[in-house]
């Protein structure tokens, strides 16, 4: 398991609904990278 802080990454103002809240995009973004880290993205998807 992995925690990430993430107004310690200058990621301030989320909710407990990410997905709606205005800085969803970074959250995504940050997401994304961790999945990419981990192999976890699979082609063509």
């Amino acid at each position: 398991m992995q925690i990430v802080d993430l107004p310690a990454l200058g990621i301030r103002g989320n909710s407990h609904m990410a997905m709606m809240d205005r800085n969803a995009d970074q959250v995504a973004e940050l997401v994304q990278s961790w999945m990419d880290s981990k192999a976890l993205m699979r082609a063509g998807l």
